[in-house]
């Protein structure tokens, strides 16, 4: 084998497969409930060239909505965004014969009862958005019109024609704007209803809701009491120029201390339930079983102590992407070793609090942990190792589901023959993908007992050109090309675009695919600067909740649970503490790491109370 690899890709080739088979060691060691990480679906270009009618339709449905004018107010375009989505499925997917859209209204003007009260005193500019749909192939081609602008003056005369470009129409004669008004303004009230608003329907009895930090990202007390140096302690420390403003996590939310303070506000909160993760090296220094920090064990302990008094009931994650930094010198994740150690480690964690503990998920996102830290290296551990095998840390659902969830194991088979095919056009005498045997397919399959699921965001795939055979990647083995519609709303991270629906059919898909299992939001959440007031994190909440209670009341997926992404505003990686994520902010100013519930908080507080998204919901 080449050398030129061996010491780098090959390394990538192997940490997630040894994941995949730590995984299932610790679920066999632990009798009770044990979850799985989050999965994404394996997609290549075949699939997308053979796939359903959905697939394609999938990748047809993109909406450039230009806004020159900035008078609406960001919940108004997400709501006008949202029965746009709505009327294109209805074109899409149920073969409405939808020709036009109209918004309401040109200007303002007398609104009935409410008169003149709601919108004439500060408007000076309106916006028209024209749609027309026409027929390309066996799709509707949709064309917007740019928004036209007018300055209005003050006594709203003389106003002159709109220039729109060519080839979008406004409808002029009476008769047919009239028609068009009534048709348009029924089906407005009816998707605002359904979909513009959160609905009004409960969550069932046994459904529950928590929130969730990490380890790395919260605790602070990096070197307290005995703690090891962990990946994400050496990374900040040695690499400061990667993170926002050379920040770290050193003290962070300084949870370490001031643990009581979190389940005060966890109470508050009034949540059922509260995900949090171990550091191995607060616990093992070493990162092995010979040496025991009894601090670190006393620490979890009082935290789960008190959690249980309060009510609250701990969910633990063994493993947040906090490597001990000993094990990441003997080669990390790719060293298959670590299968054993991670084996010991949770072995350790479930005598210690398994008589407390009876909900525990082993990894974090290892896609995060393979494709960051051992792919691109832009995480801890920072190897850069984007070549043969990438694949392994992809994001990719099928890939990490198929080898727990599906009933025959293993990797999905389109996975397996496409990256053989092009491993033997790269002149490898093998696959690059390494292979299960039989016995660790049987050994990996079926350890779950629910499917646990961080979403956040929705993208859109399409099929690319097949890369030319040179140096072997993930992207060239995939040949997809993934992508954001520049329309939908935004938040402070660059990735995290508003897709509430997005959602909904995630869900069904798992649902179909993998046998109905029990589904478990562990994270979802909206990231912004860390405002008090902030009603687009209320918006977020609401819309995706409200695609999640469709999922369970319409479409029969068994979802039981929803963990809100997170507790408090904390360290977000390369992005330090300039992206908030937060239902508290924490000024991290103040040594005291002074914490204040925001408007969503108490939005958030209302919803478990209630299991309502709205002020009133029906029995």
């Amino acid at each position: 084998m080449d050398m030129v690899f061996s010491s780098l890709d090959a390394s990538l080739m192997v940490c997630v497969h040894t994941i995949l088979k730590a995984h299932p060691k610790a679920y066999h060691i632990y009798d009770e409930n044990l979850d799985q990480f989050e999965m994404v679906q394996f997609l290549c270009r075949q699939l997308v060239e053979s796939g359903t009618k959905e697939c394609k339709k999938t990748s047809q449905l993109r909406m450039d909505i230009l806004i020159k004018d900035n008078w609406m107010t960001r919940k108004e375009i997400s709501i006008q965004q949202e029965y746009q989505n709505n009327i294109l499925q209805a074109i899409y997917e149920d073969a409405i014969n939808v020709t036009a859209y109209t918004v309401w209204s040109l200007m303002d003007d007398f609104e009935l009862l409410a008169g003149y009260t709601k919108f004439q005193q500060y408007l000076k500019k309106y916006i028209l958005l024209q749609i027309v749909v026409e027929k390309n192939l066996d799709f509707p081609k949709l064309i917007l019109a740019v928004p036209a602008e007018h300055t209005l003056p003050k006594n709203r005369l003389n106003i002159t024609r709109m220039q729109l470009p060519p080839n979008v129409y406004v409808c002029t004669v009476a008769k047919m704007m009239l028609k068009i008004s009534i048709s348009i303004f029924c089906v407005h009230l009816l998707l605002r209803t359904t979909w513009g608003e959160p609905i009004n329907k409960t969550f069932p009895a046994n459904f529950l809701f928590g929130t969730a930090t990490a380890s790395y990202q919260v605790e602070g007390g990096w070197l307290a009491d005995g703690k090891g140096e962990n990946i994400w302690d050496h990374f900040t420390h040695t690499h400061p120029e990667l993170i926002a403003n050379n920040a770290n996590g050193n003290v962070a939310c300084d949870s370490y201390h001031k643990y009581m303070e979190d389940v005060e506000m966890l109470k508050n909160l009034g949540v059922n339930y509260y995900r949090f993760s171990l550091s191995w090296s607060r616990i093992l220094p070493s990162g092995l079983i010979y040496l025991v920090n009894q601090p670190g064990v006393d620490y979890y302990k009082n935290l789960i102590k008190a959690l249980k008094e309060n009510g609250i009931e701990p969910y633990v994650t063994l493993y947040h992407w906090d490597l001990p930094q000993p094990l990441q010198e003997l080669g990390g994740w790719p060293n298959p070793l670590l299968v054993d150690y991670f084996a010991d480690y949770a072995r350790l964690a479930f005598t210690l609090f398994g008589d407390d503990v009876k909900n525990w998920m082993t990894f974090n996102e290892a896609k995060q942990t393979c494709q960051m830290g051992y792919g691109y290296g832009s995480f801890a551990p920072g190897y850069p190792s984007n070549g043969i095998g990438s694949y392994l840390c992809a994001h990719t659902f099928g890939w990490y589901a198929n080898p727990v969830y599906h009933p025959d194991g293993n990797y999905p088979q389109v996975m397996i023959d496409r990256i053989a095919d092009r491993s033997q056009k790269e002149n490898f005498p093998k696959s690059r993908l390494p292979e299960f045997t039989q016995e660790e397919i049987d050994y990996i399959k079926g350890t779950y007992d629910f499917f646990a699921l961080n979403v956040y965001t929705t993208s859109l795939a399409k099929w690319s050109d097949d890369y030319p055979i040179g140096d072997p990647s993930w992207d060239a083995d995939i040949s997809v090309t993934s992508y954001q519609d520049p329309s939908w709303n935004s938040s402070a991270s660059g990735w995290l675009k508003v897709v509430p629906w997005g959602t909904r059919k995630l869900l069904n898909w798992i649902d179909q695919t993998y046998n109905h299992p029990e589904i478990v939001i562990t994270e979802n959440g909206y990231s912004d600067h860390g405002e008090l007031d902030d009603q687009d994190r209320i918006n977020y909440y609401a819309e995706y909740l409200s695609n999640i209670l469709l999922a369970i009341l319409e479409d029969g997926v068994n979802v039981t649970g929803y963990t809100a992404w997170s507790l408090m505003d904390n360290f977000e990686w390369l992005s330090g503490y300039t992206e908030k994520f937060g239902l508290y902010q924490v000024d991290f100013d103040s040594p005291d790491r002074t914490r204040t519930i925001k408007q969503s908080g108490e939005y958030y507080k209302n919803v478990i109370a209630t299991k309502c998204l709205v002020d009133t919901c029906e029995e």
